[in-house]
Order: structure tokens, then sequence, then C-alpha cells
């Protein structure tokens, strides 16, 4: 029988900004941005630590904490050039986002060309890469592919001779162009019959800024309640459109 075990609060704000610093007949540039954060609490579970997900992979509610959150053996002293020395059950951070960013851009010149852009960004989360794990393991990831392992430093030791699937839990801060695309209204009758006709040209998943070792800090398997990790997943591709839209 399932049965109320506690209280989480979720707090946060989002603010969006849109300006439109000049503007003419032939040329108007208007910007957008927005921000928003959000922080998660539980409360009163009654000293009670609730696991989310299950086996290497498990993330956790506990008081004082976000939900969920990553809890695991951590290696203290990851920059050293030496063995890893490890302490378990410690906190690493939330397993969804804290602060989410949008910036966008749109340029409408000579009339009848629009240029637009989007980028987006995600931080102050982390992100278990089981698929960098797994790789480790079967001796595939390149990270893990070097010289001289005598002179990689704990951290490595222990995601790449250990195969400690803690040491997989990374910072998943992460910026993307998400697109960038230029739309051209053709003039009138261009196309013998058509009211109007309307081309673009776009770009998707154009670039991408992070640190996360992983193959991308967005993927998710999502299977273990609200537990996630990047797990044999493919990454979206960077992909260019074109397309005509006519009206008769």
């Amino acid at each position: 029988q399932l049965s109320n075990v506690g209280e989480i609060q979720n707090t946060g704000y989002e603010v969006t900004v849109g300006i439109t610093p000049y503007q003419s007949r032939n040329l108007s540039l208007d910007f957008t941005a927005q921000f928003s954060h959000n922080k998660s609490l539980a409360n009163n579970l009654a000293g009670e630590k609730l696991q989310i997900g299950s086996s290497s992979w498990r993330q956790w509610a506990r008081e004082g904490y976000p939900v969920p959150a990553h809890f695991a053996t951590k290696v203290m002293n990851p920059t050293e050039i030496a063995d890893a020395v490890t302490e378990a059950d410690q906190y690493y951070g939330p397993s969804y986002p804290v602060d989410n960013l949008g910036l966008s851009a749109s340029i409408n010149f000579l009339q009848r060309f629009t240029l637009y852009a989007l980028a987006e960004g995600s931080y102050g989360h982390y992100h278990m890469a089981a698929v960098g794990r797994q790789g480790a393991y079967r001796g595939l990831w390149p990270s893990c592919d070097v010289a001289d392992p005598s002179a990689q430093n704990a951290l490595w030791r222990s995601q790449c001779e250990d195969f400690e699937w803690a040491s997989w839990i990374l910072p998943a801060d992460f910026t993307k162009l998400r697109t960038v695309s230029l739309t051209y209204q053709m003039p009138e009758n261009f196309i013998p019959g058509a009211s109007s006709s309307v081309l673009t040209i776009a770009g998707q998943n154009l670039w991408k800024w992070t640190d996360y070792q992983g193959l991308d800090p967005e993927l998710s398997r999502g299977d273990v309640a609200l537990a996630v990790r990047e797990y044999y997943h493919i990454p979206q591709g960077t992909t260019f459109t074109a397309s005509l839209r006519v009206v008769f």
C-alpha cells in the first residue's frame, strides 16, 4: 500500500528579457534572454534515506538535499598523480539542472531576410556517464587509452583502472548552439500563381561546450523512476535542412 513518506519543497524563478536595440526600414535587431533557477529540497523524511533507481546508478532522496541527488563513493584526491583515496557515501550534487539559460537573436535585413540563432545551456547538476564506465571496462574508452598510466591522476585511475561506477558521476554543465537559420521572403509572384513563398536554410545542433566526459550531458535513459544516467545512447547529430513554403 502506497503512503506519503515526506515532503519535497521546490522553489525557483524565471526571467525573460527582450530588447530591440535598433529598428529601421531595412534593418532590425531583436535579442531575447531567458533564465530560470530551480531548487528542490527533501523535507521531513523522518531520517530515512530513500533510494531512487537501482544498481550502480542509484540516486537518493535525503533530508536537506535536492531530489534526486547523487551520493556515492568519491575520489578525494582527484588531481593528484597517485592512487585514488576514496570515501564512501559522499554527496556529489543534484541530478537535474539548477540553472537554465537561453539566448536568441533575430536580425531582419533588406526587408526580406531574417537571420536567427538560439543557444541554450544547463548548469549546476551531475550526470552519470555509465557508457564511459562500460567503455573503460571493455578497454574501448578514448580517454583511458594513454601511453603512460602512471602519469595519470587519481580520478583517471579510479575510472580507467578500478572501473569504479561512481567515478563516472560527472559535472554536466553545457552550453549548446541549438539553431542557426536564414529565411528569405521571396517577392510576390516570384513563383507563378503563388501568393507568398519563403525559403529557409537551417542548421541544428551546431556546437557544444562542455567538460562532461560522456557522449552528451543531455542523454538519459530515465527508466528507473527519477534516476537518470547516460547509457548506450546516440547523441543528436548535426543536421542541415532547406525548406520552401509556398502558398497558392
